[in-house]
């Protein structure tokens, strides 16, 4: 019972990793434009010029290349999710089955533990990709505070996400 319980603790977690439309990936986080101006006065996007995200001074050529790997990771995500989905209709399948074994109840656990892991892997590959592969090592350190900084906005966002409601 202790490992259903855990099992259904973590695999939320690792499907909203793998879900592309509502976090901030660090490719998405790195490739905004914060320097624009704005259209309007007090706009809450354009960011100071000590913030990380506009120290980073990316290159047009790194920009497209990151956003050529967002897009590679996105088509492998949607994939995972469809795995991670068709993994947890299985599992729950089985475990309300009242002629299903423990070793089957197992193997769908397990189906499920490894779907929600190969989705994780999708979005940690593309930051391992961005940070020591497109990235000049000068450049990562604002790159990590960039990424961090746009993911807790973007949470502090909530559901309502750009034009909501803002506290």
């Amino acid at each position: 019972m202790k490992s259903i319980l855990v099992l259904l603790a973590l695999v939320p977690a690792f499907a909203m990793a793998a879900s592309y439309d509502t976090n901030v990936s660090m490719g998405q986080a790195l490739t905004a434009d914060y320097t624009s101006p704005s259209q309007k006065a007090g706009d809450p996007h354009q960011l100071p010029a000590d913030h990380p995200c506009v120290k980073l001074n990316l290159t047009d050529a790194q920009k497209a290349s990151i956003k050529d790997l967002m897009y590679n990771t996105a088509e492998k995500g949607i994939q995972a999710e469809a795995d991670l989905k068709k993994a947890f209709l299985t599992w729950g399948h089985t475990f309300m089955s009242a002629t299903s074994t423990k070793d089957q109840g197992t193997a769908a656990q397990a189906a499920v533990m490894t779907a929600a892991m190969a989705a994780g892997q999708i979005e940690a590959d593309m930051t391992l990709a961005i940070t020591y592969d497109i990235l000049q090592p000068e450049q990562r350190e604002n790159a990590m505070m960039c990424a961090m900084a746009m993911r807790r906005a973007h949470q502090n966002h909530g559901e309502h996400g750009h034009g909501g409601s803002h506290p």
